[in-house]
């Protein structure tokens, strides 16, 4: 199980940490990588969603999506916000 502690406590596989957002049951690790894009990996109620996203707000959406045990509701989710995939 996933804590902000455990991020903080040791480096991040997939990049450079940058900050790890706390809301509620979803913990979202934003992270640089070599090439110095922030990406944003969301786990919810401690448990990898196994997704990065390029923005916190796509992050927190299929966070929320995921939690509701609709794993493609954030696709379309993100579609009517015009946001790119």
């Amino acid at each position: 199980m996933y804590t902000k502690e455990s991020f903080l406590s040791k480096p991040y596989t997939w990049g450079k940490l940058v900050n790890v957002h706390e809301i509620g049951n979803y913990l979202i690790v934003e992270y640089t990588t070599d090439d110095g894009e922030n990406h944003f990996h969301p786990y919810v109620n401690g448990k990898d969603t196994h997704h990065s996203f390029m923005s916190l707000d796509k992050a927190l959406i299929h966070s929320v999506s995921c939690n509701a045990g609709h794993g493609r509701a954030s696709e379309y989710i993100n579609n009517m916000l015009s946001f790119k995939p």
